[in-house]
This record gives structure tokens, C-alpha cells and sequence, in this order.
């Protein structure tokens, strides 16, 4: 009986080790993920502002090729 309780006990402190482990490791994923969101964040900005940048380039193209059509047209 003393033997079985004895194991148990084994059993218990090496889930209870196992468990602080484990919840080391979590700790650190959490941080890691928090890391990777927040670049996450960082990358959606920055597409957000390059796609801002595209549009604008988009425009003066589309106006200087009114313009030039307009020059064409007078004949200059």
C-alpha cells in the first residue's frame, strides 16, 4: 500500500513539474504571438500606405495622360 502511494506521489510531483513546464512554454508562445501580431499590425499599415501610394501614382498617370491627350489635340 506504502509502495502505491509512494508511486503516486512520483506520479503527482512529475505532473506537477511537467505542468510548470508547460506553463513556461505557453508563457513564452504567448509572447512570440504577441510579437508576431503586432508586426502583423506593422504589415497591414504599411500595405495600407503602399496601396495609398499606388492609388495617388494611378491618378497623376491618369491626369498626365489627359493632359498630354489635351496637347496632342492642340496640336502641340
Amino acid at each position: 500500500m506504502e509502495q502505491k502511494i509512494s508511486n503516486l506521489d512520483q506520479k503527482v510531483r512529475k505532473l506537477t513539474e511537467k505542468t510548470a513546464y508547460l506553463a513556461l512554454e505557453n508563457e513564452k508562445l504567448k509572447e512570440e504571438l504577441s510579437y508576431f501580431e503586432k508586426d502583423k499590425q506593422d504589415l497591414k499599415k504599411s500595405k495600407v500606405e503602399y496601396d495609398g501610394f499606388v492609388d495617388q501614382k494611378n491618378q497623376i498617370k491618369e491626369k498626365l495622360s489627359k493632359l498630354l491627350n489635351k496637347f496632342t489635340d492642340a496640336g502641340i
